[in-house]
């Protein structure tokens, strides 16, 4: 039932069944009551009408940080896929890393058009998981995610996270899966989200949550910063503190272009993941033996009567 949760479906459509449309009707409507189900052929006009438990609100403010050094390559594109989203009320904090190429210049441009763009300039290389949180420090909206130079945003993708954390108030993170491009952008195939309770295993660290997501203000605050002591591997290791105490939704739409290149942190640092990975397991699973949470179920959807 986890697989179905992870389509975020409004109907199940079961019209087509013939012996096991009772047992499952029975079934589906115990686990996912906020959808319709449908059973008969009359019910048609049902599909008008089942959206209207997604709770969304425009006016929400979302942080995107995007931390870069000598990104100049492709950091137009990643740049303007975050201003051109649907959901327009969101900051862009751009954390340049002491960069030495045409970065600043590149930033420079985008800041003095659109008002939604902040530049924040290290005097100094801090690398990745220092630049997350000077980025995260300067923060003012309610949801947070970050983006990487070389990648890009879906134009519906912060629209699309930002309805799931509206609609589901005790989920702390929200992810989805993402199509791999590669340099010039040409598609090499679709990464499929994870449950979070993969998060134990050092082997699939990389493939749970991946690069698009999206968590609660409240969470950093509880969470803390990002950990240097795991540069490379920091994303990994902040997924597991928030699951550790926070309810997790995985879905399988594809909101986001991961590329790969020779240049990319993952090319150069894949080789470290591993012992990091293990490290990281150990630390939360094996010293201190967590349990991850998460929402495998649609249970938690709030009622149609609801509104």
């Amino acid at each position: 039932m986890s697989n179905v949760a992870a389509c975020d479906p409004d109907v199940i459509d079961l019209r087509g069944l013939c012996r096991s449309k009772e047992w499952l009707f029975e079934f589906l409507s115990e686990q996912f009551p906020a959808l319709k189900i449908l059973v008969d052929s009359g019910q048609s006009s049902a599909l008008q009408e089942t959206a209207r438990w997604r709770k969304y609100d425009p006016d929400t403010k979302i942080t995107i940080v995007l931390p870069v050094y000598n990104g100049e390559r492709f950091l137009r594109a990643s740049v303007e896929s975050c201003l051109c989203q649907t959901h327009r009320n969101l900051e862009l904090i751009i954390v340049d890393d002491c960069s030495t190429d045409a970065t600043p210049r590149i930033i420079s441009e985008y800041a003095a058009v659109d008002g939604r763009v902040k530049v924040i300039r290290n005097t100094s290389n801090h690398g990745l998981p220092d630049s997350l949180n000077i980025g995260f420090r300067a923060a003012t909206g309610t949801y947070f995610t970050w983006t990487s130079d070389d990648n890009l945003y879906a134009p519906g993708a912060i629209e699309y996270m930002a309805q799931q954390l509206t609609t589901y108030p005790s989920a702390g993170l929200v992810y989805t899966s993402f199509i791999r491009i590669d340099e010039l952008g040409d598609r090499l195939g679709i990464s499929m989200s994870m449950p979070p309770t993969g998060l134990r295993s050092p082997d699939l660290a990389s493939a749970v949550v991946g690069a698009c997501f999206m968590y609660r203000r409240e969470v950093r605050d509880e969470i803390g910063e990002y950990r240097a002591k795991y540069r490379h591997a920091e994303d990994f290791d902040y997924w597991v503190r928030i699951c550790i105490r926070y309810p997790a939704l995985h879905y399988y739409e594809p909101c986001y272009f991961y590329r790969l290149h020779r240049d990319s942190l993952t090319s150069q640092h894949k080789a470290k993941w591993r012992g990091l990975n293990e490290k990281i397991v150990h630390e939360h699973f094996v010293t201190s033996r967590n349990s991850i949470h998460w929402m495998g179920s649609l249970r938690a959807r709030p009622s149609i009567q609801g509104g």
